[in-house]
């Protein structure tokens, strides 16, 4: 009768080992499938960060295309302003000629209307 208790109480015992083997397993497994999920995440996470990376890398390019394209911009500008100031002095160097020109003719058509004056004056006289 004592050895069908222990037997009795080694079987119970074998079947809550065996539960407890059963629900770690099935913990086990759990485990593995959520190890899983992290390391889809993680290549995902990779892929994403790896992606942005070429993103930033291509902004990047851009950023130093635009600066160079307003580089040529402000020399453009530079130039434009510079040649501006070229023809803007040379428009004034012209008004200036000119305005000796018509000077020069002005008085060298009275001098001549004068010498003419003069010249019939003394005929006359």
């Amino acid at each position: 009768l004592y050895l069908k208790k222990v037997v009795e109480d080694l079987s119970i015992k074998k079947a809550e080992v065996a539960a407890e083997v059963q629900l770690v397993s099935m913990e086990r497994n759990e485990l593995e499938v959520k190890l899983l999920f992290l390391n889809a995440a993680m290549k995902s996470k990779s892929t994403e960060k790896s992606i942005l990376a070429t993103q930033v890398q291509k902004i990047s390019m851009e950023k130093d295309e635009l600066n160079a394209e307003l580089s040529l911009i402000k020399e453009t500008v530079k130039s434009e302003s510079s040649n501006t100031a070229v023809c803007d002095e040379s428009r004034q160097s012209s008004k200036r000629e000119a305005k000796r020109f018509e000077s020069e003719y002005y008085r060298a058509a009275v001098a001549k209307a004068a010498d003419g004056f003069d010249n019939s004056a003394i005929i006359q006289g």
